[in-house]
């Protein structure tokens, strides 16, 4: 099954879903009320924002791009593939990492972190699931990412919303219209 794509096979920590799987699982999540419902406001929150706007599902060691709007008026868009899986550190896998249940997901999760990135970000997991937001790190590349948790009706994290951008246009603080927006629509998601 690893050698088709079904399965990868993480030293010391078992097998999880391959790039094939995802894929296959991704063709499921179309079908899925969330991501229907999550186009036009994805739509919408780019348009608004003027920034590429993401909805991530978890895959069982990080969070699984399921559904991109790119923002379409700027010259140069940023832009990441449908079915790509984003590592921890990222707004969205720190919305997920917040949520995770019990300690071999987390190991699962932080798998191939310095133990000073891991402390780093179970160090604000408190903070992640009180505020309702998480920022990414300013990367090399200059770009920075927003996130904001989407729940299902029974209350637990069903995918996260993000924004995408430079980082000249994406704040690193939750008093930004651009981040106040993307929490509106995280919450107009949610249904728990």
């Amino acid at each position: 099954m690893a050698k088709h794509g079904l399965l990868v096979h993480t030293q010391g920590q078992g097998y999880s879903l391959g790039p094939l799987a995802s894929r296959v699982g991704l063709l499921a999540l179309d079908r899925a009320p969330l991501i229907g419902r999550a186009d036009p406001v994805m739509q919408i929150l780019s348009e608004q924002v003027h920034e590429t706007s993401t909805l991530s599902v978890w895959s069982g060691s990080g969070p699984l791009v399921a559904r991109v709007h790119d923002e379409q008026s700027r010259f140069i868009r940023i832009s990441i593939a449908v079915g790509s899986t984003l590592p921890i550190n990222t707004a969205q896998g720190q919305i997920f990492l917040a949520h995770l249940a019990n300690e071999r997901s987390v190991a699962r999760a932080t798998l191939g972190l310095s133990e000073s990135e891991r402390a780093r970000l179970l160090d604000r997991c408190e903070d992640v699931r009180r505020t309702r937001i998480a920022f990414s790190d300013a990367s090399a590349d200059g770009l920075r990412c927003v996130a904001a948790p989407i729940y299902g009706p029974d209350g637990s994290l069903a995918a996260t919303l993000a924004l995408i951008g430079t980082l000249s246009r994406i704040p690193d603080h939750s008093g930004d219209v651009r981040v106040q927006a993307l929490v509106k629509a995280a919450r107009s998601l949610s249904t728990g």
